[in-house]
């Protein structure tokens, strides 16, 4: 849910991006445009005779455009600057997330040991519970010395599981 936000806010400002660079190219070619045109008129060469009303009105004209075109490079500034801290912070979100999908992955890792070891302790009890009691064996009357090493009897040194070390699962506590 998220990520779904942050990817749509991110496409929201790519394509607001998107149309201030239009905006901005179309700005500056048109700029371009209007001032190869009034030195065109101009006259450069020879004898050249110009008319100082023309030549007046051409030099206004560029000079109006020049003057669009800062208040359109201002104006673009200050909304590559808003861009540009809104780029930072998507930036820091997206390290601060990644932090936290490594932190998920290892408690998952973490879990997973755990649940593995868990098992394996219930199943060493289920097994222990199963298990003879010594006091059963000494109190049954028809067994005496010889029929104790007698193999019908469950090897009991085969049958227990080894103690498991738990010391390297986070959280846990020998007691």
């Amino acid at each position: 849910m998220f990520h779904e936000l942050v990817k749509h806010l991110e496409i929201a400002h790519l394509e607001e991006w998107s149309h201030l660079d239009r905006g901005h190219s179309s700005s500056l070619e048109g700029a371009t445009e209007a001032l190869k045109a009034s030195t065109l008129r101009l006259p450069v060469g020879g004898k050249a005779v110009a008319d100082v009303q023309n030549l007046k009105d051409a030099v206004g004209s560029a000079v109006d455009v020049m003057q669009a075109m800062a208040s359109s490079i201002c104006s673009l500034s200050s909304k590559v600057e808003d861009m540009n801290s809104l780029v930072a912070d998507l930036v820091n979100v997206t390290a601060k997330e990644r932090h936290m999908l490594e932190q998920c992955k290892d408690f998952l890792s973490t879990l997973a040991t755990v649940q593995v070891k868990d098992c394996s302790v219930r199943t060493h009890i289920l097994q222990l519970n199963r298990l003879p009691t010594t006091s059963s064996l000494t109190t049954l009357p028809e067994l005496s010395e010889t029929s104790r090493s007698d193999s019908s009897l469950p090897n009991l040194r085969r049958l227990a599981v080894p103690s498991m070390d738990m010391s390297d699962v986070p959280g846990f506590k020998n007691q």
